[in-house]
């Protein structure tokens, strides 16, 4: 049976370049990237080259990037990173929102289990965030705001620029998960002002098991593992350099993609997708449409949205995402009226 992959935001394929380049790392170049004899310096510079790929896709310095193990890691860095003891107390305040990855969701469940305040702001009917809800949820006590980039459901890209003002302002920390958007939309994080942003190889044609965080210069950030002083000593353990070079090789096939037209092309057959009768678009606001790259989620006639439907079709050769997110802001009561425009 041919089958028909449709759940590229749960995970991606491995591109050929991207194996290519991570093949000869398992092999020949087998050395510990931080040995000072050749085949370690050999590993430390493909790390280092891959760190400046990754780097250029996100518009920051090369220094500015830790290699994790992949966006749980990444979103637990940052968070936990943050708000470690001696760097908070109980009492205070962070701020997500309902619709977050389960990696931010469990971080701050448990951040609330240690005495933190945690305020998970609404979505509206598209499954947008309010950056005046945002705003209205700051207290004296904030110490982070954490909010995805896009939504791996619904394909929203939310209002981060506007967020991280509000964050500056306030002199608030801002995170903000951008697995799902990385290699789908341009992403600079000067521009979006954020102090950190999470992402994943696996959902940009790397493998699983390896992603990065960008932590802006000058942001205190407490490791979560002790040992080596790898990373310049904010993620401790020997570094997973097949891996790296992957990422860093799938950050640069991205990035050329994003300049040369390719993911426009992508855009393109999504639109016809969306255009069968049979179909209907879930959740998306008309004017992000025309941005949101590889990262929708469609329905039929209403029964994909549950797993019965996701096996059907599977059982035809369509391989569906759920609904996940979205049904829980429903189910939870978080999900907002839309708003008048």
């Amino acid at each position: 049976m041919r089958r028909v992959y449709f759940d590229n935001n749960a995970s991606t394929p491995i591109l050929p370049e991207v194996f290519d380049a991570m093949r000869p790392y398992f092999g020949e170049h087998f050395g510990n990237a931080s040995s000072i004899h050749h085949h370690g310096q050999e590993t430390r510079a493909a790390v280092e080259r891959a760190r400046e790929s990754v780097a250029n896709l996100l518009g920051c310095r090369a220094s500015e990037i830790v290699f994790t193990s992949g966006g749980t890691e990444g979103d637990n860095l940052a968070i936990f990173g943050l708000t470690k003891p001696g760097l908070t107390k109980p009492g205070d305040h962070i701020i997500t929102s309902t619709i977050e990855h389960h990696a931010v969701l469990n971080s701050c469940k448990q951040l609330e289990a240690s005495g933190c305040e945690v305020t998970y702001v609404p979505v509206d009917g598209h499954c947008l965030v309010d950056p005046d809800d945002v705003r209205r949820a700051l207290r004296k006590n904030t110490k982070l705001i954490t909010i995805m980039m896009a939504n791996n459901e619904t394909g929203v890209l939310q209002q981060v620029e506007e967020i991280a003002k509000i964050a500056a302002e306030a002199d608030v920390y801002f995170h903000t998960d951008a697995v799902q958007a990385a290699g789908k939309v341009p992403i600079n994080v000067k521009q979006i002002g954020c102090d950190l942003l999470s992402i994943s190889g696996h959902k940009m044609h790397a493998p699983q098991g390896v992603g990065a965080v960008y932590v802006r210069k000058g942001t205190i950030l407490q490791p979560m593992l002790y040992g080596g002083r790898h990373e310049r000593s904010r993620r401790a353990g020997t570094e997973n350099v097949p891996g790296i070079v992957a990422l860093g090789k799938a950050a640069e096939l991205a990035q050329n993609a994003l300049q040369n037209g390719e993911v426009a092309e992508m855009a393109a057959m999504r639109d016809q997708i969306e255009n069968v009768p049979e179909w209907q678009r879930r959740a998306a606001s008309p004017e992000y449409h025309k941005h949101l790259f590889r990262l929708h989620r469609w329905r039929s006639a209403g029964h994909c949205a549950r797993p019965q439907g996701t096996r059907r079709l599977d059982r035809r050769g369509v391989l569906l995402g759920s609904n996940r997110a979205f049904s829980r802001a429903h189910r939870d009561g978080t999900l907002a009226r839309p708003r008048p425009r």
